[in-house]
């Protein structure tokens, strides 16, 4: 599993986890320092053909006492790169984006 941390526009710091396993890549979102909650929209995304393409997308909320886990099944293993693009929603538009690390999946 790989995590970064990313700051938050209203404060606080998301974590952002994701890993892979044979047809599964899983995320988890953890909001730190902040009181709010958030919405979100997580999309899984593959650099193909020297772009980024969503292959998944989930939605939920996180807030510091209920962060998100989200599996996405059924990923064929292509060796390729792979990232999750959380849109944080404000109720339900985006108003940040933050991106997972990047895994070979």
């Amino acid at each position: 599993m790989t995590c970064v941390r990313r700051s938050i526009y209203a404060g606080g710091t998301g974590r952002v986890c994701i890993s892979s396993a044979p047809g599964t890549v899983g995320v988890q979102f953890y909001l730190e320092g902040n009181l709010i909650w958030y919405n979100w929209r997580i999309d899984l995304q593959r650099y193909e053909n020297g772009r980024w393409t969503t292959i998944d997308t989930r939605y939920g909320y996180v807030s510091p006492d209920s962060p998100s886990h989200r599996s996405f099944t059924n990923i064929a293993h292509k060796n390729a790169r792979t990232r999750a693009k959380i849109g944080i929603m404000n109720p339900d538009t985006i108003v940040q984006t933050i991106y997972s690390a990047e895994i070979i999946h």
